[in-house]
């Protein structure tokens, strides 16, 4: 009887810690998203983009778009963090924010580089796997997330980034 016992705590320990480092590698994704949304702002107002609104892309509120206008003509950049590789296949697709602008073709960015397509799932696994070794001291740096990026409006050549 009492190997139930310890049988049924040992499981629920094991859950509650299970469940304690999901929560704590959410907290880090975000906050490595938050830092990487900073430093893409600065980047981005190097090329005359400057970030005027933030929306929701879903109800929950977990998956925002940035938006970065051009400060020269009528135009810019709409960029996600992606948390799922599924939320990438939806991106953007609907045009009901921005419906009287013309778009470019989505693309991806993982850890500085480009992707027309959304980043090999091994590539990107790796740095979810990198948000948990940081979590528990293994690593030295968080995740890098992908991003979502996507051209409108009318001044697309002059958005080259």
């Amino acid at each position: 009887m009492w190997h139930k016992c310890v049988l049924i705590s040992l499981l629920l320990f094991i859950g509650i810690i299970g469940i304690g480092l999901k929560m704590m590698e959410g907290e880090n994704i975000a906050r490595s998203h938050k830092r990487e949304i900073k430093l893409l702002t600065q980047y981005m107002s190097t090329r005359g983009l400057i970030p005027t609104e933030i929306f929701n892309l879903n109800k929950e509120g977990s998956f925002t778009a940035h938006v970065y206008h051009n400060k020269k003509c009528d135009g810019g950049w709409l960029i996600s963090p992606m948390f799922r590789n599924s939320e990438a296949v939806s991106l953007f697709t609907r045009q009901g924010v921005y419906s009287n602008y013309p778009m470019g073709p989505v693309f991806y960015l993982l850890g500085g580089k480009t992707y027309e397509a959304f980043p090999d799932l091994g590539l990107w696994l790796s740095q979810k796997t990198n948000a948990v070794k940081y979590i528990i001291g293994l690593s030295d740096s968080s995740t890098a997330p992908v991003f979502a990026m996507r051209q409108f409006g009318h001044c697309q050549k002059e958005n080259k980034l």
